[in-house]
């Protein structure tokens, strides 16, 4: 109860001035309140931690020492948190904000609570996290929105600290979908999309000297277990494509040829081309490697917010105002007007914001270490296939410059496959095993072999989204893991339904069970088992009677036992 102080004060202490973070009472409040017959004294104490925001969004789970360990991402503050779980429970018992704090600030909370008691926002960082466990603490890489670079933290139990640094600090927009994976000697793998940055022309008519512009994969290797920057990390290319920067028309593909991104006339007539080719007219119809058309940002950034970047049919980009005056454009277009006060339907140019889907080679990049080597899969939003990678050196070699060798995992033509790719390897290293969505979203398929550079693994539908009155869209977010038995298990989201589920197999055949049907579940989920129980963590999103975000973390568990 706020009170004014009563005339009868006398002492001294009700004069004082506490300072930030703290508040002025009464020493006594139940007796000292209101005009009670005694003598009044103050205190200053300190004002309650501050409450976090809303978290859980690009999280990563593990089990360590009897706890559930999460990484993810405060929307609400824009900052890296470790958060720790009971494992029976699911209910948090520690928060702690790594990364993203403001540099000052005057605390309104508890200084030794959450961000130092500081609500003013800081930095943006903090997306696409991945956590593991060291012999002496905790890791996690994630995302520097707002420098588009990598970084990584390291937390000692001995000093009981976080330390933070940068991996890859370069031009363009790199280290979302991380992927970390610790060795026997405390060193930290990890793979990453790089969605626009210089890389070195090193083909048919390039010596590496000159730069374009390129998107994909890079796995980055630490040479000690305390990275401290950049230059403590060994770093190679997984895969790196090119683009034609918007050159193309829309009768062209983009393609590569004799090393160099080409806009060549599209043909309908080439047989057998594979999943990352397209066929075009060179003098005559062949299948080339295709690349993507853009990777630059929609009309050099100059729009405004009331605009849309369009393409004309011959290639130039070029700020438009929004027009309800076509019919019917295509998918992919927009209506927009001419300076000529007419309007037409034109290619809109599209380069997502950090929170979206980049077109590019690399997306939802998976790494693990399996028979002594980093492997690693992901998509391939520009062809639109899953691809895999295995290392031509082995864990820990001094030398990494022999880089990996990639392939095409699983295509369909004309189909969309690979979105939500995640890898899990079992506990004997005898077996990989990946999933992934395909079939715009509809299904959710299972890839499982013993070499990933053999693309005739078994190949398995995992859920074909069929339910008693509709085809539901499922497979988001999938996260596979095995028991100490070697069984595989799957979580991912029922998107249509908004439902967490379980996948496991059974003598006839994969079957599913929900595990958080309340709210909107199934997003940013990662699973880990132990002692015969699956730790789901998943991102819930709610609205309070208010209509307030009260989106959280959740955390559920299943004993696989009770599995029928």
């Amino acid at each position: 109860t706020c009170e004014q102080t009563p005339d009868l004060v006398t002492s001294d202490s009700c004069q004082q001035n506490c300072g930030d973070a703290s508040i002025l009472v009464y020493s006594n409040p139940d007796t000292m309140l209101f005009e009670q017959c005694c003598e009044i004294s103050c205190e200053c104490i300190t004002l309650p931690p501050l409450q976090p925001g809303i978290f859980g969004r690009f999280s990563s789970m593990i089990y360590h020492d009897d706890e559930l360990l999460v990484s993810s991402y405060d929307t609400t503050f824009g900052d890296l948190v470790v958060t720790a779980h009971n494992p029976a429970t699911g209910a948090r018992k520690t928060i702690e904000y790594v990364d993203g704090l403001p540099e000052s600030g005057n605390p309104i909370a508890d200084p030794e609570g959450p961000r130092a008691g500081l609500n003013t926002p800081g930095p943006d960082i903090g997306q696409h996290t991945s956590i593991a466990s060291t012999e002496t603490g905790m890791v996690v890489s994630y995302y520097d929105v707002d420098n588009k670079d990598l970084k990584f933290a390291q937390y000692d139990n001995t000093s009981q600290e976080w330390t933070t640094s940068s991996i890859h600090s370069g031009s363009g927009d790199i280290g979302r979908y991380t992927s970390l994976a610790v060795d026997a000697n405390g060193r930290a793998h990890l793979a990453y999309y790089a969605h626009r940055t210089n890389y070195a022309i090193t083909g048919e008519d390039g010596d590496g000297s000159q730069t374009t512009i390129a998107t994909g994969v890079f796995y980055a290797q630490a040479k000690n277990p305390s990275p401290a920057g950049p230059s403590d990390w060994e770093i190679v290319a997984v895969e790196m494509v090119p683009s034609c920067h918007g050159s193309c028309t829309n009768a062209q593909e983009c393609v590569e040829l004799n090393g160099e991104p080409t806009c060549l006339p599209t043909a309908s007539n080439c047989s057998n081309c594979a999943a990352d080719q397209a066929c075009v007219d060179n003098g005559a119809p062949s299948c080339e490697v295709s690349l993507p058309e853009n990777l630059g940002i929609p009309c050099g950034g100059t729009c405004t917010e009331s605009e849309l970047c369009t393409q004309s049919a011959s290639g130039a980009s070029r700020c438009r105002s929004p027009s309800d005056d076509c019919a019917n454009c295509a998918e992919g277009s927009a209506c927009v007007e001419l300076n000529e006060g007419a309007s037409v339907c034109e290619t809109t140019v599209n380069y997502p914001v950090s929170a979206g889907m980049p077109n590019g080679v690399g997306l939802f990049t998976s790494l693990a270490l399996y028979n002594n080597r980093p492997i690693i899969t992901y998509y391939d939003r520009t062809r639109r296939h899953l691809r895999g990678a295995q290392a031509q050196f082995e864990v820990g070699a001094n030398d990494i410059s022999a880089g990996f060798t990639t392939v095409i995992l699983a295509s369909e033509p004309n189909s969309d496959i690979g979105q939500h790719a995640r890898l899990a390897v079992n506990k004997s290293q005898t077996e990989f095993s990946i999933t992934y969505q395909a079939l715009g979203g509809e299904t959710l398929w299972l890839f499982q072999g013993t070499d990933i550079l053999d693309v005739t693994g078994t190949t398995t539908l995992i859920d074909d989204g069929i339910r008693e009155s509709q085809i539901n869209l499922v497979g988001a977010s999938s996260s596979p893991a095995y028991d100490a038995d070697g069984n595989l298990f799957v979580a991912y989201a029922d998107q249509t339904n908004n439902d967490l589920v379980l996948a496991y197999r059974t003598d006839e055949g994969w079957k599913n069970t929900v595990l958080i049907q309340e709210g909107a579940a199934g997003s940013f989920n990662s699973m880990v088992i132990q002692d015969g129980t699956a730790y789901v963590s998943t991102y819930l999103r709610l609205r309070d009677t208010r209509d307030r975000d009260s989106s959280l973390l959740a955390i559920t568990n299943r004993d696989l036992d009770t599995l029928e």
